[in-house]
């Protein structure tokens, strides 16, 4: 991202799995004002599972990120910005979050979604 630096942080459970996270936009999660004045602060991840109980959300799905994304394109679709790299960056991100559902899908399938067990990969 032009002019802000990106310090990603991972946390994982005692037993490596991955957890939440945070994709700090500033410095020490403090945020910063970037060349155009507006604050950059962290984006905080979802930490562990929730199983749709929306008392134990305390951050973002990287499907919703994308759909933020995704939106953001499509507005620039309707203006004057309208490129066919926009376009083709939309469909990336719907294919992105098509292969994410696909994942979530088998894990329902397989009983697991909402946990931190791992199920059968077809890779």
């Amino acid at each position: 991202m032009k002019g802000v630096e990106v310090k990603m942080t991972y946390h994982v459970d005692s037993d490596m799995n991955p957890m939440g996270g945070d994709a700090d936009l500033g410095q020490e999660g403090e945020g910063v004002l970037d060349e155009r004045d507006f604050y950059c602060g962290p984006i905080r991840f979802q930490d562990g599972v929730h199983g749709g109980d929306t008392s134990k959300r305390n951050g973002w799905e990287l499907e919703e990120l994308l759909e933020a994304c995704l939106m953001r394109l499509a507005f620039f679709q309707k203006s004057k910005f309208k490129c066919d790299e926009n376009a083709d960056a939309a469909e990336c991100i719907v294919n992105a979050i098509v292969h994410l559902n696909a994942r979530t899908a088998k894990r329902t399938a397989q009983g697991i979604e909402g946990t931190m067990k791992t199920g059968e990969s077809s890779n």
